[in-house]
């Protein structure tokens, strides 16, 4: 059509966790990260970069050596304070806001910042925070890596990931010659499936499929009933990722 430029759509099928089991559907674009790279990394012990928000103290212990016994200031925000996670996302944040980012308003924890692709397109580079778990999404996410690698030390470096938030990431080659990325929960939920299960013999029930050797009043049917559904939910996610190297992001394409 005249004036108007064409872009591949496919549809997302999703069950919602809302005690239903809601199905869901939504017609989509397929072009999210054209030709954007994806890199990740975690930082090292996060919490210990930003300061403590608290006036405390501590009499040191044996692990201290020749200063057991001292009173030691806490400087630092140590792991299991009530406000070290507050101190961390606060600094982390900086971080991001003197990069250039801003965080989008439907995830605090999504930031992105204009920028322009070598061949003259307007995007937006991403960062996914989640506490030490950093993920950016762009042209040239080498450049943010970098930065953040200046300022806190990285576990292992940074690179492509595998895994982000429990959840499968894998890189593809379609066979017009783009790479594009999908998302698959496929091992966190075979990983699940065995919970669901001892669950379920715990309360005396079979599996579906097989016969309930519920006994008496004292176990609850409508409980067996909730878990039953969840195993067969997840089944079903697994019996789709043929499907699961999922909706390739960028692509669109099923991948057998």
């Amino acid at each position: 059509m005249p004036g108007y430029e064409e872009i591949g759509c496919h549809m997302v099928f999703d069950i919602k966790m809302d005690g239903k089991f809601t199905r869901k559907a939504r017609y989509v674009t397929n072009d999210t990260l054209n030709d954007l790279e994806v890199l990740s990394c975690d930082i090292t012990n996060a919490y210990l970069n930003a300061d403590c928000r608290e006036k405390i103290w501590v009499q040191a212990g044996p692990e201290f050596g020749e200063d057991e016994d001292l009173v030691m200031i806490i400087k630092k925000a140590l792991y299991c304070l009530k406000s070290s996670g507050a101190s961390w996302r606060n600094m982390i944040s900086q971080t991001m806001l003197d990069a250039g980012y801003e965080n989008t308003y439907a995830d605090p924890d999504v930031w992105r910042r204009r920028a322009v692709k070598n061949d003259g397109t307007h995007y937006y580079e991403l960062i996914l925070v989640y506490v030490d778990d950093i993920m950016s999404i762009s042209q040239i996410p080498q450049k943010t890596m970098d930065m953040i690698g200046k300022l806190y030390d990285l576990k292992d470096s940074f690179g492509e990931p595998e895994r982000y938030l429990r959840v499968n990431l894998k890189k593809w080659t379609l066979q017009d010659g783009r790479e594009v990325w999908s998302a698959s929960g496929k091992e966190y939920i075979k990983n699940a499936l065995p919970l669901v299960k001892s669950m379920a013999e715990a309360h005396h029930s079979k599996l579906p499929g097989e016969k309930s050797v519920l006994k008496d009043h004292s176990q609850s049917l409508t409980r067996l009933n909730s878990i039953q559904q969840h195993y067969w939910v997840m089944r079903n996610h697994i019996r789709v990722s043929a499907i699961d190297t999922d909706l390739t992001m960028g692509s669109g394409t099923w991948t057998n």
